[in-house]
């Protein structure tokens, strides 16, 4: 008995496939208006008011939610990665540090130019950093070339440390001082008083008191955006007595800047 053969009848396609490929050259067959409006199908370029209103909320829900992430990265880089010289605390009150050495005792023998050169160059370095042409600035303490201490007249430099957002609250008149505000520091706000500053004061603790003199003068110009020589107070100390421990205590004055 012969088997059953089965012969192609010819090219086929899936009925799916090729419903589509009718479209496709229906689509091509129409005219230029009617690709445009058809009125018959009430479609505009193809879409019924349904599917343009369905693209258009898609659309409109996907720039949204691009829009949020662009502005979650943005609030990100602007409250969370904080670079490296901005304080991880903001508006905290600042510090004080002194310049050349950040420590309770400076040592230096005037006769001694090998010890004060790197005194010199500590100081001129900071100097620099400030800009604001501070050398200069600050020269009228530097008649020696190495900053009075060749001259036994020392000078030491306070500056308040840089804190991002930290508003001062200043003492403006001497009647607004605590209590325990040294004598000397009403007569200071009386004569420079006027402008918001915060002010620098001096106690000796030991040892016999020098003359101290202060440039541009015992107070920092307050302001949010204190930069440069605002920040800083050239001190010199004149008048110092050899071989002696002199023990000097700074203090700076605001209100929101805890003694």
């Amino acid at each position: 008995m012969p088997e059953e053969m089965m012969l192609p009848a010819g090219s086929y396609k899936l009925p799916k496939q090729f419903r589509r490929e009718q479209m496709r050259r229906q689509k091509k067959d129409l005219p230029w208006s009617k690709r445009v409006f058809d009125m018959d199908e009430k479609k505009l370029f193809g879409r019924t008011a349904w599917g343009w209103l369905r693209i258009t909320l898609f659309y409109l829900v996907l720039y949204i939610v691009i829009a949020l992430i662009a502005l979650f990265w943005v609030l990100i880089f602007k409250y969370v990665l904080i670079p490296k010289d901005h304080p991880m605390s903001p508006k905290k009150a600042p510090g004080v540090s002194l310049v050349p050495h950040n420590e309770s005792t400076l040592t230096f023998i005037p006769h001694e130019h090998t010890t004060l050169y790197p005194i010199a160059d500590t100081i001129e370095e900071f100097l620099i950093s400030l800009k604001d042409n501070a050398i200069d600035f600050f020269s009228d303490f530097n008649e020696d070339e190495l900053w009075g201490y060749k001259t036994g007249k020392p000078c030491i430099f306070v500056r308040i440390n840089k804190v991002y957002g930290f508003k001062p609250d200043t003492y403006d008149t001497p009647e607004e001082l605590p209590k325990d505000a040294p004598s000397e520091l009403y007569d200071v706000i009386r004569k420079h008083g006027g402008n918001p500053r915060i002010w620098l004061s001096y106690q000796v603790k030991s040892g016999p008191a020098p003359t101290i003199l202060y440039y541009p003068g015992p107070f920092f110009d307050a302001s949010d955006k204190m930069s440069g020589v605002q920040r800083v107070v050239a001190v010199q100390l004149d008048k110092m007595p050899a071989n002696v421990d002199v023990d000097i205590d700074f203090k700076v004055w605001a209100r929101n800047i805890p003694i």
